[in-house]
């Protein structure tokens, strides 16, 4: 019984950790994402001014 009750109470204290290591590398995985989508994004603005003309 001692072994199952320490079992329990290191896998309820594991758990929580394990939880937060993966929001932490979601987090890390969003941020990553976004900065890539901003460098891709930040180029194509250059060739926007024949846009105008068009609608012109």
């Amino acid at each position: 019984m001692k072994r199952e009750k320490r079992a329990t109470a290191l896998a309820i204290r594991w758990v929580p950790a394990f939880a937060r290591m993966t929001e932490i590398r979601k987090e890390k995985a969003e941020l990553s994402s976004a900065a890539k989508n901003k460098r891709l994004s930040t180029p194509p603005p250059r060739p926007q001014p024949s846009f105008p003309c068009i609608r012109g």
